[in-house]
């Protein structure tokens, strides 16, 4: 392990954070997904403690996915809101309105292939969605 700690904001080390989804992005970022608590943002401050930021704007806190791609964003697969996309600035997040069901089951993001494609798994289907 490159980090070994817990996210102090949120609770304490007793208690089960339920961690759905963990992914860095190309610019060094950590994000956390939490079946309950949301997408949380995690930069290391030692081996065992980090600088924690809750992703705001999502419409639920019920994560069951994440995936980071080739051009720095994070895509963000819900329980009930559909699938997100968090820009690589990491400040403009929007829904990905091609993506047809709301709980998102699955992400896999292929980029050896051109365009790279994320392929979305939700409780009505797959969507492939390709890149530039």
């Amino acid at each position: 392990w490159t980090f070994k700690g817990f996210n102090e904001v949120l609770n304490d080390q007793a208690t089960d954070d339920l961690w759905r989804a963990f992914e860095q992005t190309p610019s060094g970022r950590y994000y956390l997904g939490s079946a309950e608590y949301g997408v949380w943002a995690m930069t290391p401050k030692t081996r065992s403690a980090g600088n924690w930021s809750k992703v705001a704007g999502l419409p639920t806190d019920r994560i069951l996915s994440l995936k980071a791609t080739d051009d720095g964003a994070l895509y963000i697969g819900t329980d009930g809101g559909g699938l997100w996309r968090l820009e690589p600035d990491g400040q403009k997040l929007a829904p990905v309105e091609q993506v047809a069901g709301q709980k998102v089951l699955q992400l896999v993001y292929e980029p050896t292939v051109k365009p790279s494609m994320l392929l979305v798994v939700t409780n009505q289907g797959v969507t492939v969605l390709r890149g530039p």
